[in-house]
């Protein structure tokens, strides 16, 4: 079988809910997939739970490199993918079984550089769930540029910029050298804008495929205090210059 699929996985102490994220990862529909997990200097035994899977399943393959962040993970993980179209899951997300299937056949149907579906949140310390994007708020198009996708999106207020609710066509992030930035947090949100910027065929499906579940200890939402909190704003002062250059 052709292989349509490389998800790539940065891995940083997610502790308990790496093993659940692999479970919805393995019950995928989609066969037609290799798994780059990228041990970016797990000290929490991640890192071992990684391999263990790779030796029981062919299809999976790890990556030990010292701490650098998700940036140079991912950019890692590209650099040896091989299929037609890529995926960059977080390991303490859950994935519904038909998602990669589903995205796949519409990517592949409309010859795509970017097919979105829609996603859930699931914040554990309030034991909720909620779309992110709510269907009244945007509907499921057509093909359509990137640039009209990024403006109707932005029009819902409720879209937000990560790079886990599509697939990506490999050749065209190749073509148009989109990789992310190291070391900046939130590094999502340029590298989103620019991918869209450069996309010329886009479709989203509004119905959810992905639970993000929010919890402190990611990275995106530990609170932060004092210093710490001053230099995590510095990110977000670079994010706008880098928004303004695109």
């Amino acid at each position: 079988m052709p292989l349509m699929l490389s998800v790539i996985v940065p891995l940083h102490n997610v502790g308990e809910l790496f093993e659940p994220f692999l479970a919805s990862l393995l019950a995928q529909d989609e066969q037609r997939l290799e798994v780059i997990i990228v041990n970016d200097g797990s000290t929490d035994g991640s890192g071992d739970i990684a391999h263990r899977y790779a030796r029981q399943h062919p299809h999976i393959t790890v990556i030990d490199q010292l701490n650098a962040g998700v940036s140079c993970a991912r950019n890692a993980g590209l650099a040896v993918a091989r299929g037609k179209y890529v995926a960059f899951p977080d390991a303490d997300d859950l994935l519904a079984p038909e998602m990669y299937s589903t995205l796949v056949e519409l990517a592949e149907k409309n010859q795509l550089d970017v097919m979105q579906c829609n996603g859930e949140r699931y914040f554990t310390d309030e034991d909720e769930l909620q779309p992110i994007i709510p269907q009244k708020r945007l509907g499921d198009t057509g093909v359509i540029s990137g640039a009209q996708w990024l403006e109707r999106a932005l029009k819902s207020r409720k879209f937000i910029h990560v790079v886990w609710l599509a697939v990506y066509r490999l050749d065209f992030i190749k073509q148009h050298r989109l990789y992310f930035e190291p070391g900046l947090h939130h590094q999502d949100i340029p590298w989103t804008t620019e991918v869209m910027f450069n996309a010329q065929r886009v479709k989203y499906l509004s119905k959810a495929l992905y639970r993000q579940r929010v919890h402190d200890q990611s990275i995106s939402n530990r609170r932060r205090t004092g210093k710490a909190n001053v230099e995590y704003q510095r990110h977000y002062m670079k994010i706008v210059a880098m928004l303004v250059a695109l």
